[in-house]
């Protein structure tokens, strides 16, 4: 019996020391890690948690969102969505931010929801170079390793008008892509 207990004892200790304390520090996390995935659906791995990470502002859209970067290439940008609509009065172009958000996917859409309520942050740390463009074929736009990230499309005929939603689309001659007003 006392062997026995002993054993439990033991596992209970294990399994106290595997458990993550409730205050344990939120994880930094880079774009690229946030937003690279081999599963089919273009979902984050990191889908469902909280993390930090830092990126230039490459476009802001309106009072509620942004867009930013770090580096160059497929996988190295990501939505950020203000659920408490407090956009930093200093966030501009050119920004170089640190956000505290709550990774989800929207519509097929990877974002950082950012909400004060649950302790979530976006802070302007300084000024950064914007990354240029990435050059691509009308038709390579919308594959899952260019969602967030600045590209630049040439030599388009726009092949459909605005909608009332303020999507129109265009072709360079490899394939239709939806732009957004």
């Amino acid at each position: 019996m006392k062997k026995r207990a002993l054993v439990l004892v033991g596992i209970l200790f294990l399994s106290l020391l595997l458990v993550a304390p409730a205050n344990a520090a939120t994880p930094y996390i880079p774009i690229h890690d946030i937003q690279y995935t081999t599963d089919s659906s273009g979902d984050s791995p990191y889908a469902g948690q909280t993390v930090i990470t830092r990126g230039v502002v490459t476009a802001v859209d309106g009072t509620k969102s942004f867009f930013i970067q770090n580096g160059t290439g497929p996988w190295n940008g990501v939505y950020v969505y203000l659920a408490d609509y407090s956009m930093p009065n200093d966030l501009t172009i050119g920004s170089y931010v640190e956000v505290k958000g709550y990774v989800k996917e929207y519509y097929g859409l990877t974002e950082l929801s950012v909400d004060k309520d649950y302790g979530n942050y976006v802070s302007v740390l300084g000024t950064a170079t914007v990354p240029d463009p990435v050059m691509l074929p009308t038709s390579e736009v919308s594959r899952e390793q260019w969602e967030s990230v600045l590209v630049k499309v040439e030599n388009v005929v726009v092949t459909k008008e605005a909608n009332k939603y303020g999507e129109w689309y265009v072709d360079d001659g490899s394939g239709s892509l939806m732009v957004m007003s």
